[in-house]
């Protein structure tokens, strides 16, 4: 079963992760700016193999924020994937760390970049992309 990307209003009280997406400028010549089309790819940090073995390569830790390859069945990689809606996210997740990872198009996807979190309760995340990388951290 393919998981098609879902997301949840950013008003819906059941939804334990929160977030924005921006784009950056890491040079400083413009604001920064919500990302409007773009999906976010979550997984268990222990299942990170099979993406690896998806894209045929294992990116060293320093690599993750530039990994990229072409993702033909993103659901049967991703336990989860989230729409971003005009640079803001709502899921809800068991608490854990997690592999999460930004897709472009509209499947088959293109992976543009990886980064590592965590979710502890109630969790707030702040994802970014630009000349350094993809970025995710978290707070809550």
């Amino acid at each position: 079963m393919v998981n098609e990307p879902t997301t949840t209003s950013t008003s819906h009280s059941g939804a334990k992760v929160r977030g924005s997406a921006v784009v950056t400028d890491d040079v400083g010549t413009a604001s920064n700016s919500p990302m409007l089309d773009a999906t976010l790819a979550i997984a268990p940090l222990d299942a990170a193999d099979a993406l690896w073995a998806a894209i045929d390569f294992t990116p060293p830790d320093s690599q993750l924020p530039y990994v990229s390859g072409f993702i033909e069945d993103a659901g049967s990689l991703f336990t989860r994937l989230v729409a971003v809606d005009e640079g803001r996210f709502a899921f809800d997740a068991p608490d854990g760390d997690f592999l999460v990872c930004l897709l472009d198009g509209t499947g088959p996807y293109v992976l543009t970049g990886c980064g590592v979190a965590t979710v502890a309760g109630a969790t707030e995340w702040t994802v970014s992309r630009g000349e350094g990388g993809f970025e995710v951290s978290a707070s809550g």
